[in-house]
């Protein structure tokens, strides 16, 4: 795994900042997504790496993460994000195909999980765009879904 990661860092083909043996998940810092619209970067110490990307206050803010997984499978997406006045809904895009809506926290960061998504091995766009809006996202981790015990 640590092979591949490097490969890909390497080729420019993702931004990986972390990747747990163990679990095989991958997080993706927000402020190195493309940013689209009047998206901004901003330092919020209570941040992985000390930033957050926000405020998703026009339709056409859009915050996409290159994800690469290494095999086709089930996957969760989970994002840590804050409302800003409150619970604020917005939407995931998965290779611009809506796949869910999620509730971000009012006023402190937590974590939303998108549990099953079904990706193919290789590279992938997730896109964050507004229904509510108002929203600022610290990272996404990508993890394989825990396998059904069909015993």
């Amino acid at each position: 795994m640590k092979k591949f990661l490097s490969f890909l860092l390497a080729a420019g083909l993702s931004l990986p900042v972390f990747a747990a043996a163990e679990d095989s998940t991958v997080t993706y810092e927000a402020e190195k997504a493309a940013l689209n619209g009047n998206l901004r970067v901003s330092t919020d110490a209570s941040c992985s790496g000390w930033k957050t990307v926000g405020s998703f206050d026009n339709k056409a803010d859009t915050l996409t993460f290159t994800v690469t997984v290494p095999a086709d499978g089930v996957y969760d997406l989970t994002l840590r994000t804050k409302g800003t006045g409150g619970v604020k809904t917005n939407l995931i895009l998965v290779d611009g195909q809506q796949a869910a809506q999620f509730d971000s926290p009012a006023m402190v960061y937590g974590d939303v999980t998108v549990p099953g998504v079904l990706l193919t091995a290789g590279e992938h766009s997730i896109t964050i765009a507004v229904s509510w809006g108002y929203i600022y996202v610290d990272y996404l981790k990508v993890t394989p879904a825990v396998a059904i015990d069909n015993s």
